[in-house]
């Protein structure tokens, strides 16, 4: 029986938007953190690199977390909408999908510039 392909697509679309927002997040937070970074390192002379460090690693743990998150509530709202494990299935195709061609968008962005 096919009653799992439209949970599965659903969860595909749910997946992919999630993960697009994710890569959209990541860029704001890295943007945000490489210039608070460099704010940190240029205005802390005398304490070194240290409080540079501090901020970047604060900014990178922020987006790891925020990945996770989106991750961890994504799956959950899938299988409490389906009940099904194929659709955590199609999340996860989903997301993987977006990140795979952001990825390979990307480089071939910094390949041509």
């Amino acid at each position: 029986d096919n009653d799992w392909i439209p949970a599965a697509s659903m969860s595909f679309l749910f997946g992919s938007i999630l993960s697009a927002a994710c890569g959209y997040m990541g860029m704001h937070v890295a943007t945000e953190g490489n210039c608070r970074t460099a704010a940190a390192c240029y205005s802390s002379r005398e304490e070194g690199l240290s409080r540079g460090l501090q901020v970047a690693f604060r900014s990178g743990a922020c987006m790891g977390l925020g990945v996770v998150s989106f991750a961890i509530l994504g799956l959950t709202m899938c299988y409490a909408i389906f009940g099904n494990t194929n659709a955590l299935g199609g999340f996860g195709f989903g997301s993987s999908a977006v990140a795979l061609f952001a990825r390979v968008g990307g480089g071939i962005y910094t390949k041509a510039a």
